[in-house]
């Protein structure tokens, strides 16, 4: 196999997402957090952990994997959780987790952050990696999004 056509079939890939994202505007439901998906606001800051939940069952999910994550003695060791979802009933749950575990921060609770999922355009997948640099990637459905697993 010819080991350029890796690389182009990764660039039309690429291509094919920033036409997309301009398309996707026009959607009412992916207008809530279209600034985080194609990157014009700021990517999260470093976490230990990035759980990517599709949606609200999966938000759930990753609320109670993020409830009962260890807790250390120090609240300033606590454990960086960045968690994405691609819906509004998602970033729902999500953003009710945040507030429950920000009460909980003098325990040592998670440090959590929320987010849209980016579109997943490899550069822009790309700086959202070298952002939040996260030990390990959790995928709490079987998606695959090439600009990731790269």
């Amino acid at each position: 196999m010819d080991s350029k056509k890796p690389d182009f079939l990764y660039q039309a890939y690429g291509a094919a997402w920033y036409v997309a994202s301009g398309l996707l505007a026009l959607s009412p439901r992916m207008r809530k957090g279209y600034g985080q998906r194609v990157g014009f606001e700021k990517a999260p800051d470093r976490a230990d952990i990035w759980i990517q939940a599709a949606s609200g069952g999966e938000s759930f999910l990753a609320a109670q994997i993020i409830r009962n994550l260890p807790r250390p003695k120090d609240p300033a060791k606590a454990i960086k959780v960045l968690v994405t979802t691609t819906t509004p009933q998602g970033m729902g749950v999500l953003d009710k987790l945040k507030v429950e575990m920000n009460l909980l921060r003098r325990e040592g609770a998670p440090q959590v952050q929320t987010s849209y999922f980016p579109f997943d355009r490899p550069t822009l997948m790309s700086a959202w990696m070298e952002s939040v640099l996260p030990r390990a990637v959790v995928l709490l459905e079987t998606e695959l999004w090439p600009g990731l697993m790269r």
